[in-house]
């Protein structure tokens, strides 16, 4: 009995980090439907059903009935199933008011769904998605990534307060090298860009001066005694030799007042690194082995919620899990085909040009682009896999 106690606990402990990262991506995901599903109620759409978690149902709720259980919806499909073998037409059942939404739980708790009547342009209820007024479509298409950003400043905020203190990007010291150079950094000096790239915080201060500077260094414009100065070809060397160039930045303490600012530029740190990684890889500094699918994202965020608890130190996976639902509320507002973003483009230029866009030439860019968006999940998390079986 012992040893099989022991197996359940050897099993358990190296599950529940899974289970966590799992259960991550399920709240990230319901949370994102729940945009589309609030907005939509506010505008007086049809939500025919708001499903958390995939799979089969394991229960449904329609305001006004009695909750059905799993074995009664099996029942209840068969039964629909037969009726429609049975008739040629089956006329939908319409419900009015709070109980047109049949809300569900679902058996797998990766995600969910929001289903809005006519947002595949395919109805003439007044209540439709389709029918609204293009600026109204549009708040909720971008509602479920705008609140998967909210998500991670929420997340971002809560790490802050954890650690206590932010590092800034002022200057406080600067190598004996660069204190020898007039036309070098200064200590006082506030970082502003380097080379082409704002930066708000020290992480894309960090990427910029690791990750895209080449030989000849940066340049770093600076704000010295309310001028803007270039500070041109600085090598950034932390090395312990006597002609290092390197220089240190100040930390402050975090307080109820300075931690929004300090959340947002973070989290606005975090929306351009994703932009920079883009450009990165499609400039060829990065190739797909270098990309994570959600299976390599799921085994990143066990290990580092593993780390955590071991060390009793949670800043870190705090950062982690902000930046990874920021990286999703970023990417899906981008105007890729199948994505909200994609969606969100077709109904600016309807507002643009005051015509909606062919439904047919909308539906078929779309589906084009869901057939190569899967494609190329499918070539990552095949990557994913070999690299968990590599390592």
């Amino acid at each position: 009995m012992s040893s099989l106690f022991d197996l359940f606990g050897s099993l358990w402990n190296k599950s529940w980090p899974f289970i966590i990262a799992i259960l991550f991506f399920g709240v990230i995901i319901a949370l994102h439907e729940f945009g589309h599903f609030i907005t939509a109620k506010l505008f007086k759409v049809r939500v025919n059903e708001f499903a958390i978690g995939m799979g089969p149902a394991l229960f449904k709720k329609r305001p006004g009935t009695k909750i059905k259980f799993f074995h009664q919806i099996l029942k209840e499909n068969k039964l629909k199933k037969k009726n429609q073998e049975e008739e040629d037409d089956e006329t939908p059942i319409r419900y009015e008011g709070s109980a047109e939404t049949e809300y569900s739980l679902r058996i797998l708790p990766i995600g969910g769904y929001c289903a809005l009547e006519g947002e595949n342009g395919d109805s003439k209820d007044a209540a439709a998605f389709s029918s609204k007024k293009p600026w109204k479509r549009f708040i909720i298409l971008a509602a479920g990534a705008t609140l998967n950003i909210l998500l991670g400043l929420l997340l971002i905020s809560v790490m802050l307060f954890i650690d206590g203190s932010v590092l800034t990007n002022e200057i406080s010291y600067v190598s004996p090298a660069v204190e020898q150079s007039e036309e070098s950094l200064q200590v006082g000096d506030k970082i502003i860009k380097i080379d082409d790239t704002r930066v708000f915080s020290t992480r894309d201060l960090s990427y910029c001066l690791f990750y895209r500077t080449d030989a000849d260094g940066s340049d770093i414009t600076v704000k010295r005694n309310n001028e803007i100065i270039t500070v041109n070809n600085f090598l950034f060397d932390d090395s312990e030799n006597a002609e290092a160039t390197y220089f240190a930045i100040t930390e402050e303490d975090i307080s109820f007042l300075n931690c929004g600012i300090h959340s947002v530029r973070e989290c606005m740190a975090m929306g351009k690194l994703v932009f920079l990684s883009l450009i990165d890889m499609f400039s060829g500094q990065y190739g797909l082995d270098d990309l994570s699918g959600p299976i390599g994202t799921v085994n990143i965020v066990a290990e580092a919620t593993t780390t955590a608890v071991a060390d009793k130190d949670y800043s870190g996976i705090l950062f982690l899990l902000a930046f990874i639902t920021v990286n999703i509320g970023i990417v899906n507002l981008m105007p890729l085909p199948a994505l909200d973003g994609g969606r969100l483009f077709f109904v600016l230029i309807e507002m643009i040009i005051r015509k909606p866009v062919p439904q047919k030439f909308e539906a078929i860019v779309h589906a084009v682009g869901m057939i190569l968006l899967l494609a190329l999940m499918a070539l990552i998390s095949f990557n994913d896999i070999k690299n968990l079986i590599v390592n």
